[in-house]
């Protein structure tokens, strides 16, 4: 039933002018393209890409460490994600970053400072 399918579709395939033809090529090049993009990244990723955030509640300074609900297989890209009023990445340094956490130093505080410090960690999960 395929075979006959393909059979057809080639005695269509020669009565087409160039240009169908051409039209037709380059339609299959782009979606073998697609395909082959989609897959690459995939494999890259390892198919899966894990995010978590939280808040640090910043009541003076010192050291902070946080913990991962997950694990990662590495140290995760970590970013801080901007706020109205509260604590800025200039505020602090980041002593440690592991797989399963980290560890920073507030180096100023203020208490008119009204939000907490926030964080987004973005990798691949320990399996």
């Amino acid at each position: 039933m395929i075979i006959s399918f393909f059979e057809e579709l080639l005695k269509q395939y020669r009565t087409f002018n160039f240009w169908t033809k051409l039209s037709i090529l380059g339609a299959l090049a782009s979606i073998i393209g697609l395909i082959v993009v989609f897959f690459s990244i995939r494999k890259h990723l390892g198919g899966k890409v894990w995010v978590q955030q939280g808040t640090i509640q910043v009541r003076t300074t010192g050291y902070y460490e946080v913990f991962y609900p997950v694990s990662y297989e590495n140290p995760p890209e970590l970013t801080w994600p901007k706020t109205k009023s509260g604590p800025s990445r200039e505020l602090f340094t980041i002593i440690e970053q592991r797989k399963d956490g980290f560890k920073i130093h507030v180096d100023w505080y203020s208490s008119r400072l009204e939000e907490d410090l926030k964080w987004k960690a973005k990798g691949k999960p320990l399996e």
